[in-house]
């Protein structure tokens, strides 16, 4: 069962009483300990204000490997101030995190041993998109015209065209003719969905992506080294974020600026397959954290690596694959005669998704071997989720958060359809 991390202040210690915990740290009298969910509940219901500081053990683990005492210390006390307050703002996203890892999960699983498991792990994964289909999109594109939607769909397809290019760059630096072949497949078929997409926009009034796909500026986080004061000082006016470290700085640039950097002796190393992620980690990670994840991230070679790179391609075509559901979902509402496109896209997508993510699988800690131990890791995940949102409920209660608790409980109530097909249709043989 998952534990949680939770932070005591020395006046409110009493609130323990009685409760099975594991202290982890302290700063001062204070303490942080993990609990189960029972538990939780119950020092929640003494003092509804002692802070959550991670909503797993593993997350926590995670956060301070390879860091010094003072410098978890400082973690904790950042994870205190900047993200405590609102964790509960944040239920939505590790939810929909956890179902990314379900997809994965039923993906390799589908060559299982269990009787029909093709089948049953098809309709999961379908529901699984379906299901994020509807978090990703909640009130987010209904204001949007028909022609908007469409357009957004083409501006990824365009993402997705130019970030496969990118990787079949790498594939033939390094020789790699089979995937070399997979990405020159994947291109065509995405210049042909865009062309689709780009006939209906003209019969909606937006003509002008007929001949021209939408711009689109890729941008990765780049270790760029040595520093020099033009290069601080065009970021500064920019306003762009970086952070100085080792000999040079890491930041995020837009891919067309690569030649520019080497040919003025700059050596220039990815760590970022995606900008997202280098901005997400430098609003949420302190300096130790940081000096950690971009070490970690230059000896790994990312942006050489095409098992990385397929990972990352496999999260945008995740991303992608909803849009499209909920460009669906608008064409059913406002001109259902437009709904043959975008359903059959879906279809090849969902199909072709489905093989690449058995191949290079993402958001898994542990990648299971494909069959029966991916089902088994699978059900085993499926439990975990559908106990974090019952949890999440739980507390959005207590602190009468009640709009987040009626969206967890609309979440709750498809997972029970997804329990019941496991368990009832999904039993494992025993050895």
């Amino acid at each position: 069962m998952t534990e949680r991390i939770i932070y005591c202040h020395k006046a409110y210690k009493n609130a323990f009483s009685g409760q099975s915990y594991e202290k982890l740290g302290s700063i001062g009298d204070d303490i942080w300990a993990s609990v189960k969910d029972r538990s939780l509940l119950v020092i929640k219901d003494r003092h509804f204000a002692l802070p959550l500081l991670y909503f797993s053990k593993k997350d926590y683990e995670q956060a301070i490997r390879k860091l010094s005492q003072p410098e978890i210390n400082n973690v904790i006390s950042e994870r205190l101030e900047h993200w405590s307050p609102t964790a509960l703002d944040e239920a939505i996203n590790w939810l929909y995190d956890r179902e990314k890892q379900c997809l994965t999960l039923s993906a390799l699983g589908r060559i299982s041993n269990v009787s029909d498991a093709t089948a049953i792990l098809d309709e999961y994964f379908n529901r699984t998109l379906r299901l994020l289909a509807n978090i990703n999109g909640e009130r987010r594109y209904d204001v949007l015209s028909l022609a908007e939607m469409f357009v957004l769909v083409l501006e990824s397809e365009s993402e997705l065209i130019n970030e496969n290019m990118l990787a079949d760059k790498v594939a033939q630096s390094i020789g790699n003719t089979a995937e070399m072949e997979n990405f020159a497949r994947t291109i065509n078929k995405r210049v042909k969905y865009a062309q689709d997409l780009s006939n209906v926009l003209k019969r909606l009034g937006r003509p002008e992506y007929v001949n021209s796909l939408p711009y689109i500026d890729l941008e990765q986080g780049l270790f760029v080294s040595p520093v020099d004061r033009d290069l601080i000082s065009g970021l500064m006016a920019r306003y762009a974020p970086f952070v100085q470290w080792k000999d040079g700085l890491v930041t995020a640039l837009p891919i067309r600026k690569l030649p520019d950097l080497e040919n003025q002796g700059k050596s220039v190393v990815v760590l970022y397959l995606g900008s997202g992620n280098f901005l997400e980690d430098l609003y949420e990670l302190t300096s130790a954290q940081l000096d950690r994840e971009f070490e970690e991230r230059l000896q790994s070679k990312r942006g050489a690596s095409l098992q990385a790179i397929n990972e990352h391609l496999n999260d945008m075509h995740i991303e992608h694959i909803l849009l499209k559901y909920n460009l669906l979902k608008s064409v059913s509402k406002k001109d259902p005669t437009l709904c043959p496109l975008p359903d059959a896209q879906l279809k090849e997508e969902t199909t072709s998704l489905k093989s690449r993510l058995a191949l290079y699988p993402i958001g898994l800690a542990r990648v299971p071997e494909p069959g029966d131990d991916a089902v088994i890791m699978l059900k085993r995940t499926d439990q975990d989720v559908t106990q974090d949102a019952k949890l999440f409920s739980a507390l959005c209660g207590r602190e009468r958060k009640h709009t987040l608790q009626s969206r967890i409980k609309a979440f709750l109530e498809v997972k029970k359809q997804d329990s019941m097909s496991l368990d009832k249709q999904l039993e494992v043989p025993s050895c």
